[in-house]
């Protein structure tokens, strides 16, 4: 064969290769979006990869790919309510808001996409990122219907479709969707942190996005989480801790959530992502490296960490057990201490069968109080009035535990829990499978204290507050300590509400504490009613 039969071979087969990449990106979004990752649409997330030869760019990390194969499902009509929550910088505006409503309406030409972002400006550049994405030669290649129109935020295809821009507060009335793409309907912390703007932005979204679809519309919601409160926050049910799935949402429709935190930080992290990753393990770690989140996390502080990147948006206080009552440990190690308890909520009830059991384990230490920089003046002498130092006996969280498992498996746990951490007192409030494992416990010499439930949860909590409130109550630096304040902070004390199990662990340890005289108060006698018998040190501490 000749140079020239061999260059005549080699373009056939290209041709060949190409025309199959075409077809193929027509039932795929996911090639669609390798093809077009080079092409002119303004993209500020991906650049490198613009350099990448055509088959580097069909190998896209993983969280693309979830994300990719998604909103294909979206493409194809067989989900209609997805949810997408990244950290900052994971391309998830350059898939969904720039290549996706090309893709969509390169495979439905005649239909109308709404694309909403938190001002016209935004949703504008949107738009001219997919027109430009829908317009290029690549694009071309696999939808070949024209455009129409090219407005930057409007524009039309040739056979009717339409694009349409708009921003959360200017409304988008006068249009009808078959897709709508909201992307970053909250601008940032200071008009998340306004209770007026995150209305103005969620009677946008009732009164004029939701009356704009069409008989089996589709929406896809993208965003950065910035508050609890925000759009997403009042969609999902209540309790909603991060988890990816489907969810049924608070006025019964059904939602799909991918939701992708920055680190994997606590064991039920873990467990949830769908990416499969261990603690500690990071999102992208070809793009970004470990210490990018490492020092975001030290300079976002824990609010915006929570939020924007692990996509759980935590209360700044809360109704009964405020934030700003617990205190932070300052060393790495917990201290010394002389008493430990641990306290279960359990599940099991017939139904209960979809709830947790949880646990948390407490410490009683003694936390010296230094004397006053600037002590009282005699009136008599007119000097300092000799002080000396005082202390109160606090407690600190040490380890907690929350899971979905069947009794036999609590049992176990709990046995195992004892042997090896050897608590002096066990907790269990009679109820669900709670009198089976008192009972279990029991004959394997554990000392168990079974809980009346005499009191309602509500007024369980109120009475407890004070422990915490008085400055009682200790935490170490750790993701898992975070996460008992949250669902402290978030707690209802409702009866029948799941997000009150670990939080009634809390409330039931300061109770059972405070009744022991080990956490006294300001306000109450110096002297026990009862003498306190002696407690053997245990290694907590040490």
């Amino acid at each position: 064969m000749g140079a020239t039969d061999s260059r005549e071979a080699l373009n056939k087969l290209w041709l060949t290769l190409k025309q199959q990449e075409i077809e193929a990106a027509r039932d795929s979004f996911a090639v669609y979006a390798g093809r077009m990752i080079p092409a002119d649409i303004e993209d500020d997330d991906l650049e490198s990869l613009h350099n990448l030869p055509t088959p580097a760019r069909y190998l896209p990390a993983e969280h693309h790919q979830l994300l990719c194969a998604k909103l294909q499902e979206v493409a194809d009509g067989t989900l209609k309510r997805l949810m997408v929550f990244m950290p900052p910088g994971c391309a998830k505006s350059t898939y969904c808001s720039a290549l996706f409503p090309a893709y969509y309406l390169g495979r439905h030409p005649n239909r109308c996409v709404i694309q909403g972002s938190y001002n016209a400006k935004l949703a504008e550049r949107f738009g001219r990122r997919a027109r430009n994405a829908y317009q290029a030669t690549r694009h071309q290649e696999v939808f070949p219907t024209p455009l129409a129109k090219h407005g930057a935020g409007e524009w039309e295809t040739a056979a009717g479709g339409e694009y349409f821009a708009f921003g959360m507060l200017t409304g988008v009335t006068g249009r009808r969707a078959d897709l709508c793409v909201l992307d970053d309907a909250i601008k940032g912390r200071k008009e998340a942190d306004s209770k007026t703007q995150r209305d103005n932005v969620w009677e946008t979204y009732l009164g004029d996005i939701r009356t704009r679809g069409k008989p089996d519309w589709a929406i896809v919601y993208v965003a950065t989480r910035w508050h609890e409160d925000d759009p997403a926050g009042r969609i999902l049910p209540e309790n909603w801790d991060g988890q990816s799935g489907w969810v049924t949402a608070r006025d019964g429709e059904k939602w799909f959530v991918l939701s992708l935190a920055a680190v994997i930080e606590t064991i039920e992290e873990e467990r949830a992502d769908p990416l499969g990753r261990k603690i500690g393990e990071t999102i992208w770690p070809e793009w970004f490296p470990p210490s990018h989140f490492a020092q975001e996390k030290i300079s976002q502080g824990s609010r915006n960490w929570n939020a924007l990147y692990q996509q759980k948006p935590k209360a700044e206080e809360g109704a009964i057990l405020k934030r700003g009552w617990w205190r932070k440990w300052p060393e790495k190690k917990p201290p010394k201490c002389e008493y430990i308890v641990s306290v279960y909520d359990t599940a099991f009830e017939p139904e209960e069968q979809d709830d947790y059991s949880a646990r948390t384990t407490w410490g009683i230490f003694w936390m010296e109080k230094p004397p006053p920089v600037d002590p009282p003046m005699s009136r008599k002498t007119g000097k300092p009035i000799p002080m000396v130092a005082r202390g109160q006996w606090c407690c600190i969280l040490l380890e907690r535990w929350k899971d979905k498992v069947e009794f036999p498996a609590l049992r176990k746990l709990a046995q195992e829990h004892y042997e090896t951490d050897k608590p002096d007192r066990v907790l269990i409030e009679k109820k669900s499978s709670g009198h089976s494992l008192i009972q279990e416990l029991r004959r394997a010499g554990v000392p168990v204290k079974a809980l009346a439930a005499d009191k309602s949860k509500l007024a369980r909590a109120h009475a407890a507050s004070v422990v915490l409130q008085q400055g009682a109550v200790w935490y170490m630096d750790r993701a898992w300590a975070d996460e008992v304040i949250n669902d402290c902070v978030k707690a209802t004390f409702i009866k029948g509400d799941p997000g009150n199990d670990i939080p009634d662990t809390c409330v039931y340890a300061w109770l059972h504490l405070r009744n022991l005289f080990w956490l006294q108060l300001d306000d109450e006698d110096d002297e026990p009613e009862e003498p306190r018998r002696e407690l053997r040190m245990v290694g907590y501490g040490t």
